[in-house]
Formats: structure tokens, sequence, C-alpha cells
């Protein structure tokens, strides 16, 4: 069972971390090699103590990363790279838990009943691409579609969210990377621990979307006009690697992260002072 000390006097901008217990501390810096950047617990005072403190939300007790980025990042590759090379580690990804959620009966329902039966397709299920005609874009009625569809999505997203990291604990995994697009924009933070943002310069992006799917920049920043900026999340996040060349490269970044919080929760002694 991790320590459940509440802790007292630690201040962060983000707001995933608030009401939140401590899963263990470390003294000292992080240090990565090669040109690996991170960003431990931001604005933490404890008055003469040099202690950076991990945390998890109240409803769980295994470690969950948040993995964020802009669009064509490559973060769900990145993911997936780490969990191919760690079987104790388990990972979430949103789209896939979002497209399954588009199957619901109840969902579909919902669904037809605000936007129509012209985000169906002849099989009677949902059409994500003139779905999504609707919901991007800067416009107010696109505000309010995606305000909407939000509405019927995101709790049920959520809910599974939720259940598979239940799921991950029982099954005694180390922890868990919870890979969404709209992490900070859902309020899904607060089921992370930290967060980690995957960092690739625009150029590079733009290529990897013309290439793979065929997006024009006015494209990219239609959908990229309903998150919020990519400069808020990227301060907003606990650490950030960079995946500009290969997905070997960050990948073993991401690795590198767990590896050395796990390793520092894992070597909590009795005399921690956020031990209960």
């Amino acid at each position: 069972m991790w320590p459940s000390g509440t802790i007292k006097g630690a201040r962060h901008s983000s707001p995933h971390f608030s009401r939140l217990r401590a899963i263990g501390t470390h003294h000292g810096n992080l240090s990565f090699t090669a040109t690996k950047l991170q960003r431990i617990v931001q604005s933490v005072d404890f008055l003469t103590l040099p202690i950076a403190v991990w945390f998890v939300p109240d409803h769980t007790h295994i470690p969950v990363f948040g993995i964020v980025g802009g669009i064509g990042s490559g973060k769900s590759s990145v993911a997936r790279w780490v969990v191919t090379h760690d079987s104790a580690v388990v990972l979430i990804n949103g789209d896939e838990v979002g497209h399954e959620v588009l199957t619901h009966k109840a969902v579909q329902e919902a669904i037809r009943q605000r936007f129509g039966g012209g985000v169906f397709d002849g099989a009677g299920q949902i059409d994500r691409r003139s779905l999504g005609q609707l919901v991007f874009g800067p416009s107010d009625e696109n505000h309010a579609a995606r305000r909407d569809l939000e509405r019927i999505v995101h709790p049920r997203i959520r809910e599974t969210f939720e259940k598979r990291i239940a799921d991950a604990m029982s099954a005694k995994k180390q922890a868990v990377l919870l890979d969404a697009a709209v992490l900070f924009e859902a309020g899904w933070n607060d089921l992370c621990h930290a967060i980690v943002f995957v960092d690739v310069p625009r150029g590079e992006r733009l290529h990897r979307l013309h290439a793979g799917r065929n997006w024009d920049e006015a494209e990219i920043d239609r959908r990229e006009a309903s998150q919020i900026p990519l400069e808020t999340k990227r301060k907003q996040s606990d650490f950030v690697i960079e995946n500009a060349h290969s997905v070997d490269e960050a990948g073993r970044q991401l690795k590198e992260v767990l590896s050395e919080t796990l390793t520092r929760i894992h070597a909590q002694t009795p005399s921690d002072p956020f031990r209960n």
C-alpha cells in the first residue's frame, strides 16, 4: 500500500496537483544523460528541505503518467515503445477508448438526437469524419457542438480510464501510461500523478501529418484550435521529452523517467517524513 500522508506547504501551478497524496519523496535532482529535458515538481517550498514530492490522486494507488503533446508529436508511438519494452507498464490509449465509446448504443442515441442522422454511415455507425467537421473549428457553432459532444462522451471515457487503472492495480502492474490528447482539456489530468510532454518542432509535426494523413497546415490549425495551446501544456507538464528524431530515442527517455521515478518510490524508508 502506498503511503497516504497529506502534503502541506506544496505549491504547484498545475491543476492536477490539487487534492493529491504523496507516494514517495526524493532528495536532490533526477539526473538525465544526453539532451533529455526534465522538470521536477515546480515551485515546491518545504522551507529548508531539499525534497521533491511525487503525488498520486486520492482515488488511485498506482502511479499514472499522463502523456500529452501536439498533433503529430508521436506520443502514442513513444508510449507503445515503452510498454513493448516493459511488461510491468500498462498503456491506456485515449483515442482507442474514445472510438470504443462511440460504439455504445446509449452514446450513439445521444449523438443522433443532438447531431442528427447525417453523422452516421450506412451501417449505422458514427462517421467520425463527418462528426469532426461539426466539432473542430473556430466558430461559435463548432465550439457549441464540441461542448455537447464532450458532455456525451467524456464521462464514459473517464469511467473506462478509471476501470483500466483499477485493473492494472489489481494485476499488480508498476505503472500506467495514460495517452490522451485532451488530457488537460477534459480534466483527466486529475487521474495522473505526473504529466509527460512529448516535444516536437512544429515543422516536423507538419511534415509527419502531411505524409501520414495528408493533412495540410489549415487542417492542423483547425484541430489544434480546439485544444489548449501547446506551450501552456508544456509548462503545466512535469517532464518534457524530445521526439524529433527516432521513437527509440524518445522511448528510452520516457522509460528512464518511469524507471527513475519508480526507483525513488520503492526506495522509501520508514523515516520518510510523509509516510503514515
